[in-house]
């Protein structure tokens, strides 16, 4: 059964992390709204509702059409061309599409109204990137030559407001200016300058490695110097970096994400009811050496890395098997290899609770959450052993993605997953409510389908 929650559902759930309950994140629902009113093409711009499907739509690409990356937000996908060019596809309430286009398919559920998404990719209007860059979120920033552009749900409210607003086509963030990467999610955008990483956004869990409890609107310097990756996780509440010799991390740590071996951080304190967080920044403890670790990716509540022996070590959350290991209790709060995933790992993804590799034959591997089919391996929602029954469905062994081809990249969201294949084709699997499988019936596929349109 499709979960579906409303951004104010997270925005509770956020509340209620600030007072002691548990830091998971709520699955979004693009359609629904706590920040904001529906936004409304004719009043917000200035202009008539304009319908995308007519005159926004791709007109063909003639050179550098690769395909060459993917990311996954909360609703949506993005997918960038080897000539800059960058396709979005799914929900777009609040601009994800970034198309300056309201009006592609109504996505109406529950009794809403004017639900926009839409199931063909859609060019983001004057974007050149060089990178792409979503992270479970209703946006997404793409990094080009004359600094980041982004588009969907802002992290930073406009001048003279204190809410985010939505975005329908890119806009340079200030913020961000002068950046050579970021990550961003819902609640909290991160940069990397020259070796040093800073951060801005909601401060409920100190995940703006400051232990002050406001909310950031200008970009807050992390302590670490040398750092080569800065990650930011789809439920915003803990950040990690590396260098090239240490992997730090900060934020909530009720899940034991943080990875130091500790449950008593004291930051937090009475404001956090004892949620366990940490506005300093904390080293990686257990036995993965952090000098091998290449890679980065953090889920809702969990965070793993790749290291150069193409091993995947994780450590947090395992309520839906997302490390691995039976979902049994508490997850390991130090990082645990992922023996059953090998050691032949070319890439790798972190979902909101579920887990992919890309081995380096091309074969895709997912294990964690399948409560939306988002594992792709073809089996129906309820039949795994790990977690077995009407509305969860979980394998905490991975397995594996049955695609046309290999593939060299994939790309975890909330629950949908994506992966590029090796020839350039995007195949995506999981939740469609918003047509984020390029999918017009909305119904979730156990198994993967091509994204028509990026040719």
């Amino acid at each position: 059964m499709t979960r579906a929650f409303s951004w104010l559902a997270i925005v509770l759930a956020m509340g209620l992390v600030a007072c002691g309950d548990d830091d998971s994140m709520a699955t979004p629902d693009a359609g629904g709204d706590a920040d904001m009113m529906m936004p409304d093409a004719g009043t917000d711009t200035g202009e008539p509702p304009r319908d995308a499907g007519t005159d926004t739509g791709p007109v063909g690409c003639t050179e550098g059409c690769a395909i060459v990356e993917i990311v996954g937000g909360a609703d949506h996908s993005c997918a960038r061309r080897e000539n800059g060019e960058v396709l979005c596809w799914g929900g777009n309430f609040f601009g994800q599409l970034g198309d300056d286009g309201r009006r592609h398919g109504d996505c109406s559920a529950g009794g809403a109204m004017g639900l926009d998404c839409s199931e063909i990719p859609r060019v983001v209007l004057g974007v050149e990137a060089t990178a792409l860059r979503a992270n479970g979120g209703p946006n997404a920033c793409a990094v080009t030559a004359s600094g980041p552009q982004c588009w969907g749900r802002s992290v930073v409210p406009p001048v003279g407001s204190d809410q985010p607003v939505p975005r329908f086509r890119p806009e340079a963030e200030p913020a961000a200016a002068g950046a050579d990467d970021l990550q961003l999610t819902t609640q909290n955008l991160c940069i990397l300058t020259s070796g040093m990483a800073s951060c801005l956004g909601d401060n409920a869990a100190r995940q703006v490695a400051d232990n002050d409890t406001e909310k950031f609107s200008t970009m807050q310097p992390v302590d670490f110097e040398g750092v080569l990756q800065v990650a930011v996780s789809m439920s915003g509440l803990f950040q990690c970096a590396r260098s090239d010799s240490e992997v730090r991390c900060w934020g909530s740590n009720q899940n034991g994400q943080l990875g130091d071996g500790s449950s008593t951080h004291t930051e937090c304190g009475v404001e956090m009811r004892n949620i366990d967080c940490s506005g300093t920044l904390v080293n990686v403890a257990g036995d993965l050496d952090p000098s091998t670790v290449t890679d980065l990716q953090l889920g809702g509540r969990h965070s793993c890395a790749l290291t150069s022996a193409g091993t995947v070590w994780c450590w947090g959350d395992n309520s839906a098997g997302q490390l691995g290991l039976l979902p049994t209790g508490a997850g390991p709060n130090v990082p645990t290899e992922i023996t059953a995933a090998g050691s032949d790992i070319a890439a790798l993804g972190a979902g909101g609770d579920h887990t992919c590799v890309v081995e380096n034959d091309g074969d895709v591997f997912c294990w964690g959450s399948n409560e939306e089919g988002q594992l792709g391996d073809g089996e129906d929602v309820g039949s795994h052993d790990a977690c077995r029954g009407d509305t969860i469905d979980c394998s905490a062994m991975p397995v594996q993605v049955v695609l046309p081809g290999p593939a060299q990249m994939v790309a975890p969201a909330q629950q949908h997953t994506c992966a590029l294949l090796v020839d350039g084709d995007v195949y995506c699997w999981g939740w469609n409510d918003r047509r984020q499988l390029g999918q017009i019936d909305r119904e979730r596929r156990t198994t993967p389908v091509k994204i028509e349109g990026l040719d």
